[in-house]
């Protein structure tokens, strides 16, 4: 949803953080390594293009040491391949 992670973004920004926006799994994938400077992947579960949990394990093959959060809206809030989850309020 594109206004949810505008507002994530938004978010993120009035903290001082740097956000990187992507709409899909796709696009995310070369994000973590072609900016190296990323600490943190936060990820839906579901997405167009492949998975949360399959873009979590694709950019910590190429980064071991980034930290994942998965998000949703349409998950119960249990983690999920083991990885830190925050609910999203957009279900």
């Amino acid at each position: 949803m594109p206004a949810a992670r505008a507002m994530a973004c938004e978010v993120l920004h009035a903290f001082g953080f740097e956000c990187f926006d992507a709409w899909n799994g796709g696009t995310r994938s070369g994000s973590s390594s072609s900016h190296p400077e990323i600490d943190v992947l936060c990820t839906d579960v579901r997405m167009p293009g492949m998975t949360g949990t399959d873009l979590a394990a694709e950019a910590r093959r190429m980064r071991p040491d980034l930290t994942v959060v998965l998000t949703s809206g349409y998950v119960d809030g249990a983690p999920v391949d083991g990885l830190p989850f925050l609910r999203s309020p957009m279900a």
